[in-house]
């Protein structure tokens, strides 16, 4: 039987591959988009503003379309049956599938923001010196001082929200094939019925999440005096959501997933 440390060494090394081809692809258009509307626009001011604008949009839809990809490859290892003849238990399987997933898309997202700066700052350096520009500086360069404080807690609350996603979305689609497959219905009829479930266990989890977090955002807001106590308090509170999401999930894949191999 392979241990936590093993499973997640030949997981990560597996889904190495994908997350590298996903920034170099990035990376390559987001040089084209500089270049590209740079040279159309002879790098006037507008030309930077619609520059940063596009390659803003081309980062977060990458990194929506790598955290779909990620997830979804995540659910396509839990029910192979090339990756479930490893001997590992079943909560050590899932859990290194889960905790691979979230860091490759916790990296993901961390590296495409490296990124961005690296084309937006040398296209925005002479755009702070406009007019339209220096009351902005003005204004960031009062509370700018305080961002290597909580960038970190940022960094850490970004790797519990990807590893939260995942757990989330395995849960949604485990559940609604558990509850489908005790009903007497047709293969067919089956499919639509388990796509209709997911729908509003997304709705039903995505109120719940969305309500709860609300009013302790509320609360931390009032209680906190600092924005660094509220980023803590966020970051206790996703660190729960993963623990009982994980755990619904590795009961659910237990008791289903494993049954069905």
């Amino acid at each position: 039987m392979l241990d936590f440390k093993q499973l997640l060494g030949v997981m990560l090394k597996q889904k190495r591959k994908p997350l590298h081809a996903s920034l170099i692809a990035e990376a390559v258009i987001m040089l084209v988009t500089v270049l590209g509307f740079g040279f159309a626009m002879h790098w006037s001011i507008e030309g930077k503003i619609t520059t940063i604008t596009v390659v803003a949009v081309v980062m977060f839809l990458d990194m929506i379309a790598y955290a779909i990809w990620a997830i979804y490859q995540a659910y396509r290892i839990n029910r192979s049956q090339t990756w479930r003849v490893i001997p590992a238990d079943s909560r050590i399987f899932l859990n290194a599938n889960v905790l691979t997933t979230g860091m490759g898309i916790f990296w993901q997202w961390l590296l495409s923001w490296a990124m961005m700066l690296v084309y937006v700052l040398p296209v925005s350096r002479s755009m702070v010196r406009t007019a339209s520009f220096k009351s902005f500086i003005g204004d960031f360069s009062q509370t700018g001082g305080q961002m290597p404080g909580f960038l970190p807690e940022l960094a850490v609350l970004g790797f519990f929200a990807a590893i939260e996603m995942t757990y989330y979305w395995l849960l949604v689609t485990d559940l609604s094939g558990a509850l489908v497959d005790h009903l007497p219905v047709g293969a067919k009829a089956a499919k639509t019925l388990k796509e209709f479930i997911e729908l509003l266990l997304v709705i039903l989890f995505s109120w719940i999440s969305g309500h709860v977090w609300g009013n302790l955002a509320d609360a931390f807001t009032q209680k906190a005096d600092s924005i660094f106590a509220i980023l803590g308090m966020l970051i206790v509170e996703q660190i729960i959501i993963c623990l009982l999401a994980g755990g619904a999930e590795t009961w659910i894949f237990a008791k289903y997933t494993e049954s069905q191999k």
